[in-house]
């Protein structure tokens, strides 16, 4: 697992493209309440108050995943994912801004968003469509 020390990450904060990007793919995804927002003074999209993903410093988003996905991700793509002895352990994978492209990235806030939105929300989002209660038109056009 690609492991990086803190020390040797940028210490400049999230730029203005790497915000863009992030806030893009949020809106890609289509899901419902994904807000912008503040978290520990970073860039952030949450829903319902909760986080989805973080433009932490320059170059770098911390994206929330269960522990099994991220390191399936970094043993699968550690050009693009990697994690620090500071996210060791906790449910969340650092990608690179530049490595990751903007499918991917929205893919990984929608799956963030399955985790963090309210099950009443993501039940509305997972029920069926209702049925129309127009009648059937004959091959004539007339009902």
């Amino acid at each position: 697992m690609t492991r990086l020390d803190n020390a040797t990450l940028p210490k400049a904060p999230a730029t203005k493209a790497d915000v863009a990007k992030m806030r893009a793919a949020g809106k890609a995804t289509k899901l419902p309440g994904i807000e912008d927002s503040v978290w520990f003074n970073r860039p952030t999209l949450k829903i319902a108050g909760k986080w989805l993903i973080c433009a932490r410093q320059q170059g770098i988003y911390v994206i929330l995943c269960p522990l099994p996905e991220k390191e399936a991700l970094i043993e699968a793509a550690p050009d693009i994912y990697f994690d620090t002895d500071h996210h060791a352990g906790y449910g969340a994978v650092l990608a690179w801004a530049d490595k990751i492209s903007a499918k991917e990235l929205s893919g990984r806030i929608a799956r963030a968003w399955h985790i963090q939105a309210p099950k009443k929300m993501a039940a509305q989002l997972n029920a069926a469509p209702p049925k129309s209660k127009a009648k059937p038109r004959s091959a004539s056009g007339k009902r």
